[in-house]
């Protein structure tokens, strides 16, 4: 069956709305458990440099009990707040942007 050139047209266009729509929608609805992924990742790696993990390890708790975040500039000095105010952590700061 032939079909016309706006049929296709149309039908790609909608087609790519509703794909493209339903990725945005999942992509917004999984970023709570994508950044506690990378969290929890992260953590482990860390845990996993200096001690032995088991997978039945609750490497948050872990993490949370034995490891204390310092923030220190080139001179050493402990950073305890940035420049609004905010307590700082280590594994939240973008060096880049550190002036002092």
């Amino acid at each position: 069956m032939q079909r016309s050139n706006t049929y296709i047209i149309i039908f790609t266009l909608v087609t790519t709305i509703i794909v493209g729509g339903t990725l945005a929608l999942t992509s917004i609805a999984l970023g709570p458990r994508q950044a506690k992924s990378i969290e929890l990742d992260t953590k482990s790696q860390i845990l996993g440099a200096v001690m032995q993990l088991e997978k039945t390890d609750d490497a948050l708790a872990i993490y949370d009990k034995r490891i204390r975040s310092v923030v220190v500039d080139y001179q050493g000095s402990e950073i305890k707040t940035d420049a609004k105010g905010n307590p700082l952590r280590a594994d939240k700061v973008n060096v880049a942007k550190i002036t002092n």
